[in-house]
């Protein structure tokens, strides 16, 4: 049944997409990277991770954040700039539309609808955990390389190197100590 499912959410990729960027297009981008633009251009990308990892059951099990009570935005991204932030909101939303889309089976197959609405519904709780694996793993990684990091972190105040009247700056703290 689970890959009965996957077949089925598979085949409705490019309406998952459209959807996706349509959402990403009408949230506010905190930066220039969040140019849904170029956004749109990680999707595919980010539907295979996705696929991949709900295909490996033993990874998605061993770290993944709970259905219900996913991370909280400021646990991901302290200064809440990093553009996949949006990014994965959206994806989540348009994947949740598009589980609740898959048709139940024909009247043929040998499934019965409870037992499908049943496993549907297991495939779902799945399929957002894999998600936001690979949401978690994506903006912890942008994370590391963001600036604004440092914004909350320790500040080092140093003299002007020009010695003139400019007084000194301060900049953060440097990335390894």
């Amino acid at each position: 049944m689970h890959e009965a499912l996957l077949q089925a959410l598979r085949d409705q990729r490019p309406t998952l997409l459209v959807r996706w960027g349509s959402l990403l297009r009408a949230q506010p981008s905190p930066n220039a990277l969040g140019n849904p633009d170029v956004l749109v251009l990680l999707m595919d990308w980010t539907l295979e991770e996705w696929e991949s990892i709900l295909r490996r059951p033993h990874a998605r099990r061993r770290r993944s954040p709970g259905v219900g009570a996913a991370a909280s935005e400021s646990e991901y991204c302290p200064c809440g700039q990093n553009p996949l932030l949006g990014y994965f909101r959206s994806a989540e939303t348009a994947l949740d539309e598009a589980l609740a889309r898959l048709a139940a089976p024909n009247a043929g197959d040998d499934s019965h609808p409870v037992e499908w609405t049943l496993a549907r519904d297991a495939f779902a709780v799945e399929a957002r955990r894999a998600l936001r694996q690979v949401a978690e793993r994506e903006i912890s990684t942008f994370c590391a390389v963001c600036r604004q990091r440092h914004r909350f972190g320790p500040r080092i105040t140093y003299a002007s190197a020009t010695g003139g009247n400019a007084g000194p700056s301060t900049l953060a703290a440097p990335f390894f100590p």
